[in-house]
């Protein structure tokens, strides 16, 4: 148990965190909750990452972005509890059926425009738009997830050693791979990325 959250499995993960299944416990609602993994809990910089990414991305509130649902820690333990996403991501859609067809490769590109413009309207850049983080809800629409590496135009702080690429290199800007100051642009090029991958079946630079 965990903030009056019962967990039960891991269902993904990567970078700092793990997530798991979660049930609260006073209403029955299943929830994500996203946990620092074990060979970050001791470094001030990754805790103090991770705190970031369940404040910046509870700002944003948009149907096409993953709900944050709280944001706390327990005997100096951070978590993030997040809507639970049943489906397939992007990345799992295409290893699963192939390329898409135009019409719904750019109708899921739309959904991860509108909710990356609410977040850009936030002031937060995501700055790692990928296939996988864009997941399938119920509805066949796409919410984009995973804040982990989201960082604020407005209140910045530097929590990256000197030349630290943090990312997914094939859908990275080059301003990101190269370790410069990166705004919108950097997420716009992420998302053509992810078009050709929906198109093409493959990142376009490799």
């Amino acid at each position: 148990r965990l903030g009056g959250y019962r967990i039960s499995k891991l269902i993904g993960g990567g970078g700092m965190g793990s997530v798991y299944e979660a049930e609260e416990t006073a209403t029955g609602r299943r929830a994500a909750l996203k946990l620092i993994r074990a060979e970050f809990a001791d470094s001030p910089d990754a805790v103090e990452r991770f705190r970031r990414e369940g404040r910046l991305a509870a700002t944003i509130q948009h149907s096409r972005c993953v709900f944050v649902l709280a944001a706390d820690e327990e005997a100096g333990r951070p978590y993030i509890v997040m809507e639970l996403m049943p489906g397939q991501n992007l990345q799992d859609r295409v290893e699963a059926t192939g390329r898409l067809g135009i019409c719904e490769a750019i109708r899921h590109i739309l959904d991860i425009i509108e909710g990356l413009e609410e977040a850009h309207r936030c002031g937060v850049v995501h700055r790692d738009v990928k296939p996988s983080n864009c997941f399938l809800d119920g509805e066949g629409r796409i919410k984009v997830g995973d804040f982990g590496l989201a960082k604020s135009l407005i209140t910045e702080q530097a929590l990256t050693r000197s030349g630290a690429f943090l990312g997914t290199l094939l859908f990275a800007s080059p301003e990101q791979i190269r370790n410069d100051n990166v705004d919108t642009f950097t997420d716009i090029y992420s998302v053509c990325a992810t078009l050709y991958f929906l198109l093409t079946g493959r990142a376009p630079f490799h």
